[in-house]
């Protein structure tokens, strides 16, 4: 299956580059993938559309302010580093760096930077809060570069630390015209911290929408994904989509939830997923389970569950638990358009998607969302 067959138009200017406020404001397309049928809402309008026959699942994750602004030592160039990944000591890395001897204090990072820098380049970073006084400086020194284009750093201190000092919430790069306030990309449940991006179909929620939905008998259950990789850009070096690698994401899904979730499903409720990083971590964990029953292509159950979840969901795959979904909209060509087609199929999701640029949707993270059902 090949790359450019999730490719579409999509006209600069619908690109959001400014949340919408309030944030249940933003526009929502209901689509019904039995019928076929497009109807227009309002995402305030969602607690109309469900019933006490409905299960919300949220992703509670928590976006951390992982990026840094600083400057190369000694010739002052600016740098900019997104923290990915921090690096175990049994973290495999292609080019067999011996992350034991230089982790020794845990500050060793996988990071994504701007300009590309040297092995050897020493970083001295920037204060975003110079109130506070700190009695070293954020520094670090650049070890080697990852297949993926990707850099190993190793900073002077723990950047967890201190990130709330030197560091930003990550607001992807193609929003270039907002200055508002940074905590309008985190969900208003987030809880867990860990991401390096956020679950953005969850930030049209408001309390007061979320108060209305339980009023009305809603089941809402939490999860957690922590978001580290770049699933929602375009694919640019693969050809075919069975050769893309997705990176696993850890999750956590309690005890508690899974059986609750479970008793939902048994008893013929509707699981609507929020946001794909909800539908990867629950298909994931079906997925899963599964495997371990020997019933791989029926539908099943989820478990309490905490870990890695690197599933890929392409057309193809069969749903195993959720029922419906709600999203925003995606890049083309990418691992989430892929999924959404997964669940729609992809001649009918590239439809709606035109449909949606006709009627002035506008998309990613600070865009309108989609409910699939």
């Amino acid at each position: 299956m090949k790359v450019d067959l999730f490719d579409y138009y999509l006209p600069k200017e619908l690109i959001a580059q400014t949340p919408a406020e309030p944030r249940d404001s933003s526009k929502l397309l209901v689509y019904n993938r039995l019928s076929g049928a497009i109807q227009h809402h309002i995402f305030h309008e969602l607690d109309q559309l469900l019933t006490e026959q409905d299960v919300l699942v949220l992703n509670q994750t928590q976006v951390e302010p992982r990026r840094l602004f600083g400057h190369k030592h000694p010739s002052g160039g600016k740098v900019e580093v997104l923290l990915l990944d921090k690096i175990s000591d049994d973290h495999c890395l292609s080019n067999r760096v011996q992350c034991s001897e230089l982790n020794a204090q845990g500050c060793l990072w996988e990071c994504k930077v701007h300009p590309g820098l040297h092995a050897g380049q020493r970083l001295i970073f920037t204060q975003q809060d110079a109130s506070i006084a700190l009695k070293t400086a954020l520094e670090a020194v650049v070890i080697a570069a990852t297949d993926e284009g990707n850099r190993l750093v190793q900073f002077n201190q723990k950047v967890e630390d201190v990130w709330q000092v030197y560091g930003i919430l990550p607001i992807p790069p193609y929003i270039t015209d907002y200055h508002g306030d940074a905590a309008l990309y985190q969900t208003i449940y987030a809880h867990d911290p860990g991401s390096v991006a956020a679950p953005t179909a969850g930030r049209h929620f408001t309390q007061e929408l979320l108060n209305r939905i339980k009023d009305k008998g809603v089941q809402i259950e939490h999860l957690t994904l922590h978001v580290s990789r770049d699933t929602a850009f375009p694919i640019v070096k693969q050809e075919a989509v069975e050769d893309v690698h997705l990176h696993s994401e850890w999750v956590d899904l309690p005890p508690d939830v899974a059986n609750r979730l479970n008793v939902a499903k048994n008893t013929g409720k509707r699981i609507i997923a929020v946001g794909t990083t909800s539908v990867r971590t629950l298909e994931g964990i079906a997925t899963q389970h599964a495997l371990e029953a020997g019933h791989a292509s029926s539908s099943g159950a989820v478990h309490g569950y905490r870990g890695p979840v690197n599933l890929y969901i392409y057309p193809g795959y069969f749903f195993k638990f959720i029922d419906a979904m709600i999203t925003n909209f995606h890049f083309p060509r990418s691992t989430l358009l892929m999924l959404v087609s997964a669940f729609t199929g992809r001649e009918k999701m590239l439809q709606v998607y035109q449909k949606a640029v006709e009627q002035e949707y506008r998309f990613f993270s600070f865009g309108d969302a989609m409910f699939i059902q």
